[in-house]
């Protein structure tokens, strides 16, 4: 569905074009439901209304059937009704205030565009509030967040903040109200999490249990109203392969079907597990190539979003799973976003316990791990070895990465202090952590030669740019008072990276008129696991105990137990490599808009790279986030100036 509206503080509004179905009208506005989507439970969720100066009885606009709390309760404020539903819009005509409620986990956006004193006009749909007349005169690219956004590994680091690719246009963000009058914008958080409320649950058996019934809920909650047939995307996963089973095992009579996405390359088959799941539960299962057509796609995706694609890798993964769910006739799709952040693995214990020097624990802990983790990447022989040498391998590289990765924040003295601390205590040599700094020395000195990636294709014109300021970081105002310890998982919930794929869900579901569904989004059950201790997390090395304890013989074993994901590296650069040829023609127009914020020989250099084979890893890797970024910001540019937005 999409939502728009506009409010004059000026002048009252024509309202020639507004008197149509699923429009309120007052003097100085209007508010617009195009319902475009099928029905699904978030939409029973929202509501949208208004209650005026010069009439008794406010106006609703609903989606769908809800059950209204008598308006009697809302005399004196109006707007409260808006506590009872997980996001909406009301607008106050008596006291000329716009609210707009953002969910708790950001799955539906809000865009506005304020001029004080002047109007606000706002949408669920960028693209919707970029077309609005009365918005074009004050549209203007913003340079920070392009600055951002192909800067690496800047872009996918940071917290959710309310900015956009535009200047003046903004997100409300998740857990907020916008309150908005004529001359300000206030953000107002009506969230707050008590994760210490689930502390009287210890053991991991309690635990389990008790996570088992919070999923169970959360899916349950998820697939109230007309969903048959239900579509879940399977990737053989524990997060997938869970949304799945609990699926069937509440609806055993629907009509399931389970797509993965088989993508045919090394590293990231699945399809075992997927399939062992989809037998167990008897779902129909359908194994979905991605497209391949990526310049098309994200030129689509594009102009459906209004900003560039943002996805780490092609989004014709995600888009192609939903074009076969739809053409099954699916009318909503289980997807299991975000998971790993909202259970959270425990993994994490062996840096920390690192950084506090806890030098026994960390023994421990990597003895467990060795038995469920690979560095074969680093060591080919790795599965050969005994355990021994698998510890002593894990623990070299451990030890010397993480002081590595202190080193910058160090003085000297520090440094050294350090560095015979580790060697002596963790019985590392000196000679491992001489032989990692002349690497180090060796490709600073090749980047300075011109032999390695850039660090940075923007150009001269984006130099003095600042980047963007995150003073409003979503996570850190949703925190509040909460102590320390949960900050890590509410940075990880809360990144510009998943909040704004939910964004991009959301626009890819209207188009394909299929509802995304994302059960590890629940409250109660993000809460849970904030208040689960790390060391419990990390269980016996395998992390995410208490899921996996959940998930006992609901799961086939071989999935709830496996120890590593997939790795989709090789497809990234397939397809990458196929949007860097089919997008030559544009690349090549002297006009081209994108060589204003990209070093063109840059560009070339990275795509060079990109193409050449039997290069490092980390060599395609950051070749293909500048090629795709590169293109993906041209793609963006030439569809505003198509559009005369630009």
């Amino acid at each position: 569905m999409v939502v728009e509206g506009v409010i004059s503080f000026e002048n009252n509004i024509n309202h020639t074009e507004n008197n149509q179905s699923g429009t309120i009208n007052w003097a100085n506005g209007f508010l617009r439901l195009q319902k475009s989507a099928p029905i699904s439970n978030l939409s029973k969720q929202v509501i949208f209304g208004a209650n005026f100066l010069h009439k008794p009885q406010s106006e609703i606009l609903t989606p769908a059937e809800v059950d209204l709390p008598s308006e009697n309760q809302y005399i004196e404020h109006p707007e409260h009704i808006l506590h009872e539903f997980e996001w909406g819009i009301w607008f106050n005509e008596v006291t000329q205030t716009l609210h707009l409620k953002r969910d708790i986990f950001g799955t539906a956006p809000f865009y506005y565009l304020h001029v004080s004193n002047r109007f606000v006009a706002f949408s669920n749909s960028l693209v919707t509030l970029l077309q609005m007349e009365s918005a074009r005169a004050y549209l203007e690219v913003d340079k920070a967040r392009i600055l951002n956004y192909i800067s690496y590994r800047r872009d996918q680091a940071r917290s959710y903040t309310d900015r956009t690719f535009f200047e003046n246009i903004r997100t409300v963000l998740p857990g907020h109200t916008a309150v908005i009058n004529a001359t300000e914008v206030n953000l107002e958080r009506y969230l707050h999490f008590s994760p210490s409320k689930w502390n009287n649950i210890t053991t991991i058996e309690e635990l389990g249990q008790t996570f088992k019934k919070l999923l169970f809920k959360s899916v349950a909650k998820s697939l109230e109203g007309p969903t048959e047939p239900i579509g879940s995307h399977l990737s053989g996963g524990l997060d997938s392969s869970s949304l799945s089973t609990i699926t069937n095992l509440l609806n055993p009579d629907a009509e399931l079907h389970t797509l993965y996405l088989d993508t045919k390359t090394k590293y990231s088959d699945e399809s075992d597990y997927a399939s062992a799941v989809a037998d167990k539960i008897g779902s129909i299962h359908h194994k979905v190539p991605p497209q391949t057509n990526d310049f098309a796609l994200f030129s689509l995706y594009t102009s459906l979003y209004g900003h560039p694609e943002c996805m780490v890798i092609s989004p014709s993964a995600q888009g192609s799973l939903m074009k076969k769910a739809a053409e099954l006739g699916c009318k909503s799709l289980l997807i299991g976003h975000d998971g790993d952040s909202v259970v959270g693995s425990g993994l994490e214990l062996i840096r920390q316990t690192y950084a506090k020097r806890n030098w026994e624990e960390l023994k421990s802990l990597i003895r467990l791990r060795i038995q469920y983790t690979s560095l074969t990447k680093n060591f080919p022989q790795w599965d050969a070895y005994n355990d021994d040498k698998k510890y002593e391998l894990y623990k070299r590289s451990l030890v010397v990465e993480e002081f590595y990765r202190e080193l910058r924040q160090l003085s000297v003295s520090q440094a050294a202090s350090l560095l015979l601390t580790s060697s002596s205590q963790m019985n590392v040599s000196l000679w491992h952590f001489f032989k990692k700094g002349v690497s180090a020395f060796k490709n600073r000195l090749s980047r300075i030669s011109g032999d390695n990636l850039p660090t940075s294709v923007a150009t001269e014109y984006l130099s003095d740019t600042e980047m963007q300021s995150d003073s409003q970081e979503t996570s850190n105002l949703l925190r509040g008072a909460l102590p320390e310890q949960y900050k890590m998982g509410l940075d990880d919930v809360f990144n510009a990276q998943s909040i704004i794929a939910s964004e991009q869900f959301f626009a890819l579901g209207r188009h394909y008129n299929i509802v995304n569904l994302f059960p590890f989004y629940d409250k109660d059950l993000f809460e849970f696991c904030l208040s689960i201790p790390m060391r419990t997390k990390f269980g016996v090395g395998l992390g995410r105990q208490h899921f996996r304890e959940a998930m006992k013989d609901l799961l086939p074993e071989n999935v709830r137990t496996r120890p590593l994901k997939a790795n989709f590296s090789i497809y990234g650069r397939q397809a990458a490599l196929r949007l860097a040829t089919q997008s030559k023609a544009l690349m090549e127009k002297e006009d081209n808009p994108v060589w204003q914020y990209v070093e063109k020989s840059k560009f070339e250099e990275c795509l060079s790279i990109l193409f050449t084979e039997g290069l490092p890893d980390y060599k395609h890797s950051r070749s293909q986030f500048f090629v795709t970024r590169t293109i993906s910001l041209a793609i963006w540019l030439n569809w505003l100036r198509e559009n005369n937005l630009y």
